[in-house]
């Protein structure tokens, strides 16, 4: 008989409740929803053209970014005496490349600039990425970007192409970024400058201003449709769009609203003035009403809450019995997200305590494996480590044992000696010194011990030139990462050329150290500068330690670190190391 009273009783409740509620909503949508469906388009509309400011002044201070980029190579003489120097070749080349880039590595902010390409008025080209240009010069200049440059304006011209002018960019759909570069204090332009960035990254600047249901476009000052979010209407003329928004621009118009297929639609405009450049949204009145609905929906769950709270009042002696179950649970639902974490105490019956304490030790038990099985991951890591380095170590005393012995046959006791004395020196460094990294300065010290153990051999057909930025000389490298490259160098780059030189770069680059082996030799095909990588592949004594060399830093620094070779036949071969800067950990005292 209770039981039914008090479910009676809970019936009449959750009636008068949801009576009130029902009645109450009925009255306040049924008043207000003639109001609230124009101050909704207009707060909505309102909102969207404040975001777009915001968005302005991100797209302004982006655009700003690269003026001074360009502005930078004005002013510094690297590229202008680059496409002086076209015809130049070799070292004289070679070092005015290097100019070039190391203006803009070392004072271009990171993401300035996606790929960046300058054309001289000769008719000669730089890319600053290193990318292939794909597209001829004469093409070049024929391009609408091209065609569309002012001969005095520094403000930069943006325009649709769907494709780059350098092979990453070649099959992408772009935004050219184009202006004349000025030599500085003159206004006669010596270049011109196009900055490609992929459409869809441009157009990511612009996307939290979208709608939902919406168009949006960015419209070029010509009418051209240079971004948008409907990709096959890209590149097109919207000759008839421009003439709205520069209306909507003069009238000082926020938004308007204009029938389109007997439609009303509303077009939001926002107006770039660095970029001569307007975004436009324009979205259906009845899309933007149906987010309206989504609100009133929100209203009417509100309502329902409300009633769901009058109900669990009802449920409140079930809920006192039940919670400590639907506590224990909740504490089990971590295991969905692989938290092996211990339950608090759990107040209940006897029942549920006995299984908190089941889960308790379970937790202690995993939490344990996983440990265990870290430190074997771990101890398999170190092994793996030491066994590439124990490959690395008897090619290179093999062959400098080697280098001796042709020189005892020669009965050249003092260069025997000194050739011993640097042998020793290194060995004191790789055998004598246990631990797994040394300095970038021990690293070179090693270098220039094995080059004076070859060239006493060899002779000084090949000559070692150092480029060493000195920031990163006390960055910490695994030793002897460098010497199997200078070894590949000395032994097989000079097959057909019988002299030339060897160049070694180093230099700290953001939060990475880059070092670079580059030669003047004879290069490689494609298929051999892969086989020369390939791990599997191992045809000559050389062959060892290169493969283990880009296998260790992997090992040790992860996949994104490693060695990149690029090779030429009859120009040479390039050969990159990336591994992240870091300095040597001071012991604790």
């Amino acid at each position: 008989m209770k039981s039914q009273i008090r479910w009676g009783t809970f019936f009449k409740l959750s009636l008068v409740v949801v009576s009130s509620i029902v009645l109450t909503n009925f009255c306040t949508i049924a008043s207000s929803d003639w109001i609230t469906k124009n101050l909704f388009i207009q707060s909505s509309t309102f909102l969207n053209a404040k975001l777009m400011d915001n968005i302005k002044k991100k797209v302004e201070e982006n655009n700003n970014s690269y003026l001074m980029l360009l502005r930078l190579l004005e002013t510094k003489p690297a590229l202008k005496n680059y496409f002086l120097a076209a015809d130049a070749c070799g070292t004289e080349k070679f070092i005015k490349t290097y100019d070039i880039l190391k203006v803009y590595h070392d004072s271009v902010p990171s993401g300035t600039a996606q790929n960046l390409v300058a054309v001289s008025n000769q008719g000669s080209a730089f890319s600053f990425t290193g990318e292939r240009i794909s597209v001829p010069v004469e093409e070049i200049e024929n391009m609408p970007c091209s065609l569309k440059i002012s001969e005095t304006s520094r403000r930069l011209q943006y325009t649709y192409q769907d494709h780059g002018i350098t092979d990453d960019f070649k099959d992408r759909k772009c935004v050219i970024a184009a202006r004349r570069l000025f030599l500085p204090s003159s206004s006669e332009s010596f270049a011109m400058a196009y900055i490609t960035i992929p459409e869809e990254e441009f157009y990511q600047m612009f996307s939290e201003a979208v709608p939902e249901g919406s168009r949006m476009v960015i419209l070029s000052s010509d009418g051209q449709i240079v971004s948008g979010n409907e990709k096959d209407s890209l590149g097109s003329e919207e000759t008839k769009l421009l003439s709205l928004v520069r209306s909507m621009r003069e009238n000082g118009d926020t938004y308007r609203t204009v029938k389109e297929n007997h439609k009303p639609e509303i077009v939001i405009s926002g107006y770039i003035p660095e970029l001569d450049m307007y975004m436009v949204n324009t979205v259906e009145e009845a899309a933007l009403l149906k987010s309206y609905a989504g609100v009133r929906r929100n209203i009417l769950v509100t309502s329902f809450l409300i009633t769901g709270t009058a109900i669990a009042v009802v449920f409140l002696i079930m809920r006192r019995i039940v919670s400590p179950l639907n506590f224990f649970i909740q504490q089990l639902e971590t295991f969905k997200n692989r938290r092996f974490e211990k339950v608090s105490p759990v107040k209940g019956n006897s029942e549920v305590r006995q299984m908190a304490d089941v889960y308790n030790r379970m937790v202690d038990e995993i939490d344990s494996y996983v440990k265990q099985l870290m430190e074997e991951q771990e101890r398999g890591r170190r092994l793996e480590i030491e066994a590439l380095q124990m490959q690395i170590n008897p090619h290179f005393m093999y062959n400098t044992l080697a280098s001796i012995k042709y020189l005892t046959w020669e009965n050249n006791t003092e260069k025997v000696s000194d050739t011993i004395n640097a042998l020793i020196a290194i060995l004191k460094k790789t055998i004598g010194n246990m631990e797994e990294e040394i300095t970038l300065r021990e690293e070179i010290d090693l270098v220039r011990q094995y080059v004076f153990i070859n060239q006493v051999r060899y002779g000084d057909s090949i000559e070692v030139e150092y480029f060493l930025a000195e920031e990163g000389m006390e960055c910490m490298v695994p030793k002897l990462i460098l010497q199997p490259f200078i070894e590949n160098a000395f032994f097989h780059a000079f097959q057909n050329k019988k002299e030339g030189k060897i160049r070694i770069f180093a230099k700290k680059q953001r939060d990475d150290l880059i070092c670079e082996i580059i030669d003047e030799g004879d290069g490689m095909s494609q298929e051999e500068t892969a086989d020369l990588l390939n791990s599997d592949r191992r045809r000559h004594l050389t062959g060892i330690g290169i493969p283990n060399v880009h296998e260790r830093l992997r090992l040790i620094y992860g996949e994104e670190y490693g060695v990149t070779i690029h090779s030429v036949i009859g120009t040479g071969t390039s050969v990159s190391l990336r591994l992240p800067y870091h300095l040597k950990k001071i012991p604790k005292l």
